[in-house]
């Protein structure tokens, strides 16, 4: 039997899950108890929620779902609008006491989807900012849509920036942290 530091390490393999090795690398005898630590005692960071224990400020917070599972109508009507009108919240909250802009940087051929959704839900479109004025849609791999992302969050006050899609945005591979 294989051993780590003398003692034998405890193997087993689960057919079906791809002949997944379970303790093949945990340094203790599969007889004694496993070591278990508890979560640090220090006071836990606070945060600034947009929208309290959902949408944090300064944090990325993605929707991820199917094609076509209706991503960009759950974040148009569930979370913009309460931005832009004060509006409860999807979860029944109470929406933000202060209506603000939001920034809604497109990716794909979709603009004159977006402007109906918003027409057909009457949101103010003037609280919807868009990054450029034309169909120029947002590259991420270009340092000049970078910068300009900040500067329209610093010149408005920008408390939310919605990326429709992440996956168009760029050219990386977004599976790979360090290629992001």
């Amino acid at each position: 039997m294989p051993t780590i530091n003398g003692s034998p390490k405890s193997k087993r393999v689960i057919s079906g899950t791809d002949d997944i090795e379970i303790g093949s690398s945990l340094p203790y005898d599969k007889d004694e108890p496993a070591p278990h630590f508890q979560m640090s005692q220090d006071k836990p960071e606070e945060y600034k929620f947009l929208l309290r224990d959902w949408i944090p400020y300064g944090a990325l917070t993605g929707i991820f779902g199917d094609d076509a599972a209706g991503k960009s109508v759950f974040v148009l009507y569930g979370i913009i609008r309460p931005v832009i009108t004060g509006s409860p919240w999807f979860n029944g909250s109470p929406g933000p006491k202060i209506p603000r802009n939001v920034l809604w940087c497109r990716t794909e051929n979709d603009g004159v989807i977006t402007q109906n959704r918003v027409a057909r839900y009457k949101l103010p479109v003037e609280r919807i900012k868009v990054l450029f004025s034309d169909n120029t849609r947002l590259d991420l791999s270009l340092q000049d849509h970078i910068d300009l992302i900040e500067k329209r969050i610093n010149q408005s006050q920008i408390p939310l920036v919605v990326i429709d899609s992440l996956a168009a945005a760029h050219s990386k591979n977004e599976n790979a942290a360090n290629k992001m």
